[in-house]
């Protein structure tokens, strides 16, 4: 009886033990799913951040390709507007010989 007492606590001790190497491997797989997880979070935080930053560089691009054509635009206004004056000086000023041509007399005229 002794015996059989002796091996029954035995067997209890090994099953005790197993479940404790079972729990042990348990909490380690969950240890690793942790980390696993917490890596897998990081890489999707990190492309977010790598996508949050191409979008500001795309949006930094467009406007200085506005701005250039907002430049380029002015230039072009500026140069016709040079243009139109540069003309309108040119009509003013043959105008302006052809009626008074008349009326000063030329040096052939006056000779």
């Amino acid at each position: 009886s002794h015996v059989s007492i002796s091996a029954e606590y035995e067997g209890e001790a090994a099953s005790l033990e197993e479940k404790a190497e079972a729990e042990e491997l348990e909490a380690e797989a969950d240890e690793v799913a942790a980390k696993e997880e917490l890596a897998k979070s990081t890489a999707e935080q990190a492309a977010a951040e790598e996508q949050e930053a191409l979008a500001a560089e795309d949006e930094v691009s467009a406007e200085k390709s506005a701005q250039k054509s907002i430049d380029h635009g002015i230039q072009a206004i500026a140069v016709l507007a040079w243009q139109s004056l540069l003309s309108l000086g040119l009509m003013a000023f043959f105008v302006l010989r052809l009626c008074f041509g008349y009326l000063i007399p030329s040096e052939d005229e006056v000779s």
